[in-house]
């Protein structure tokens, strides 16, 4: 078994990371994975399995290549999910149209998470993170 991996950006151990084609029916075989790697009990389930679905959609619609990578890394309480793709010709951007058909995807992952962002790596692609902390149970 490999040595235990842990993200220097929140000391969580790492899951895994997983390299999915660029198309549209990967979402639901990332969505899958990133679910099976935190399990059913974990607080931020739900919501992380909406998330990667958004993320990884953005990745193939405009992220140009051939592949996408998802790296997940968590507690038993938070959860971090990378979704990496290969860049395209625009940065992530809110778009306040409420009659859009589209360009929603952003104002959940805004919505639903603790945090979240973006940047391009030094090799060009770009990596779209966010971060579920969800409150705990009251018991």
């Amino acid at each position: 078994m490999p040595p235990e991996r842990v993200d220097t950006r929140g000391g969580l151990p790492c899951l895994g990371t997983k390299e999915f084609a660029s198309e549209p029916d990967q979402a639901s075989r990332a969505r899958a994975w990133v679910s099976e790697a935190l399990g059913p009990n974990h607080p931020a389930h739900e919501d992380c399995e909406l998330l990667v679905s958004e993320v990884f959609t953005n990745a193939v619609r405009y992220g140009d290549g051939d592949t996408v990578e998802v790296s997940a890394y968590a507690d038993d309480h938070r959860v971090r999910v990378e979704v990496v793709d290969a860049g395209g010709d625009t940065l992530p951007h809110l778009v306040d149209d409420p009659d859009g058909e589209t360009g929603r995807g952003l104002v959940i992952i805004r919505a639903l998470t603790d945090t979240w962002g973006c940047r391009k790596l030094p090799d060009g692609r770009l990596n779209v993170w966010f971060v579920l902390e969800p409150e705990p149970n009251a018991s």
